[in-house]
C-alpha cells in the first residue's frame, strides 16, 4: 500500500498466456488487470468467459477472439468488467455473445455470420450508421436476438 504507482500496480495485472490446446477458459479475477496475448492462436477454444476483469492497456480482446486467433470460438461471455471501451469482433464461428455490466464500452462491432444470439445486460452503446456516419447513443437493453452481424 501507499506505492506511487496507484491502484493498478497495487492490484496487479495478469498477462493471459496463449493456451493453444484449451477448449474452454473461464476467469474471474476480482478486478485484477488482464492483458491479452499479443500473438498466438487459441486453436481449440470454443468457450471463453471473463468476469470481474479490469482490462489493462490497449485492450486487444476483439483481435484475440476473432477468427484468425480463435478459429473455433462459439461462445464469448464478458461480465462485470471495465476498461473495455471498444470491442470489434470478426468471427466465422461465434454463435453466442453475452455482455453484461460492462462499464465504459462505447463502441461494439460484431461481424459474425453464424451469430444466433447476443445476450444483453447493462451495456450502454454508441451505435453508428455506416451509410451516414451518424452516431446514436443506445442501450443494449432492447437487443435480444440477432443473426448475421451487429
Amino acid at each position: 500500500m501507499g506505492r506511487a504507482g496507484g491502484e493498478s500496480e497495487e492490484r496487479g495485472t495478469l498477462d493471459l498466456p496463449c493456451f493453444d490446446k484449451a477448449t474452454s477458459i473461464s476467469l474471474d479475477l476480482g478486478f485484477l488487470g488482464l492483458s491479452m496475448p499479443a500473438a498466438g492462436v487459441f486453436a481449440r477454444l470454443t468457450d471463453l468467459t471473463l468476469s470481474g476483469i479490469r482490462f489493462h492497456g490497449p485492450c486487444e480482446l476483439g483481435s484475440t477472439v476473432s477468427s484468425p486467433r480463435c478459429p473455433c470460438l462459439q461462445k464469448l461471455t464478458v461480465h462485470d468488467s471495465y476498461g473495455l471501451d471498444n470491442l470489434t469482433i470478426n468471427s466465422g464461428s461465434l454463435k453466442l455473445v453475452e455482455l453484461v455490466q460492462l462499464r465504459g464500452l462505447w463502441q461494439l462491432t460484431v461481424v459474425a455470420p453464424v451469430l444466433q444470439e447476443l445476450k444483453r445486460g447493462e451495456v450502454l452503446l454508441v451505435l453508428s450508421d455506416p451509410t451516414t456516419g451518424r452516431k446514436y447513443l443506445g442501450s443494449s437493453a432492447g437487443i435480444t436476438q440477432l443473426g448475421g452481424c451487429l
